[in-house]
């Protein structure tokens, strides 16, 4: 009886950790404050990694090798009481390029928060109703990270869990204390990155996301040439809803996040040089904070591009699953 309660165990534990969908990497630091005991921010480290990392955020089963790689850093900023602070948090989602070893950012947002913390205090949530600003945001990121993450592998299939991250908004526009939850607090908030994701106008951006990362990226170790195609035609898609809606959040949030990449992809110097100069001009055009970077395109050849040779691990894709069942620097047992 004891060997069969054990085998149960084993099975529940193996279930429980092939559950959740992250790799994540919380770090929560204070530098400039002097009050607050230094162990506070260790326990709420480690809380908001359990919080992130235990939690089953979707319907979907995923192995080790398919969890979505994103990293959280959390500056405390001011200590308004000896239980309320203000920070400074820095929020990344990652992605593996099919049949590489390269990650690519899927979401790169930095953000200005304002929550309570008691610690050993319960880490409540709940996705219908408000109970605490730390878990909100912290839900909200996880939201949006798994719904730019289903983007990228299938045409709109993130809207359901942009509609979770709406949700989460909803319920904080009559709680919250961060600002961003609400229409009037800003062009570049919370509120605007979920609502732009949602909405039709702008899906041509989501179309884009796409196109860049399942027909350009993820062919790149395949054809090279193809693939910088593709991407061509996301960046057209973007320059051409950048004239109809200039500086919305979701475009400037993806140039943030590309802007290095692009150059990579487009500076090497096997890209003829009329594809550079047009390529050059229209994210100049796109993103013309970043024209001085984006010159290095002209230039010579930069470094390897995204999925190329020299990148040891191999994305292999499941029968049950649209993801890469590898992750970088990983291999499964029994595969090539």
């Amino acid at each position: 009886m004891q060997k069969y309660i054990l085998l149960l165990a084993l099975m529940l534990l193996g279930f429980q950790m092939n559950a959740q969908e992250f790799n994540a990497s919380v770090s929560v630091n204070a530098p400039n404050l002097q009050t607050a005991d230094p162990k506070i921010f260790q326990t709420m480290q480690n809380d908001l990694y359990e919080f992130i990392t235990s939690r089953k955020w979707t319907d979907k089963e995923y192995s080790q090798e398919e969890r979505i790689d994103c990293s959280i850093n959390i500056s405390i900023t001011e200590e308004v009481t000896a239980t309320r602070f203000k920070a400074r948090v820095t929020i990344q989602g990652n992605r593996p390029v099919f049949n590489s070893g390269y990650n690519t950012v899927i979401f790169n947002y930095i953000d200005n928060i304002e929550f309570q913390y008691v610690e050993f205090q319960q880490m409540e949530f709940n996705e219908n109703a408000y109970l605490n600003e730390l878990t909100s945001l912290m839900a909200f990121y996880a939201y949006m990270i798994l719904g730019f993450d289903k983007d990228s592998f299938e045409l709109y299939s993130g809207t359901p869990y942009f509609n979770k991250a709406a949700t989460i908004v909803s319920n904080a526009q009559t709680a919250g204390i961060s600002p961003g939850w609400q229409a009037f607090d800003g062009n570049n908030t919370r509120y605007w990155y979920n609502e732009q994701a949602l909405n039709a106008k702008f899906e041509r951006c989501r179309e884009a996301f796409y196109i860049y990362h399942r027909r350009g990226l993820d062919q790149m170790y395949d054809n090279p040439q193809a693939a910088r195609v593709e991407i061509g035609k996301a960046m057209r898609l973007m320059a051409d809803l950048q004239e109809e809606y200039p500086n919305i959040m979701l475009q400037t949030q993806f140039m943030s996040a590309k802007s290095d990449e692009l150059i990579s992809i487009f500076g090497d110097g096997s890209v003829p040089p009329m594809e550079k100069t047009k390529l050059q001009n229209m994210l100049v055009r796109l993103d013309p904070s970043r024209s001085q970077q984006y010159s290095k395109i002209s230039q010579n050849a930069i470094g390897s591009k995204p999925g190329r040779p020299g990148m040891n691990a191999k994305g292999r894709m499941s029968p049950n699953s649209d993801r890469p069942t590898s992750r970088p620097g990983t291999t499964r047992k029994g595969g090539g």
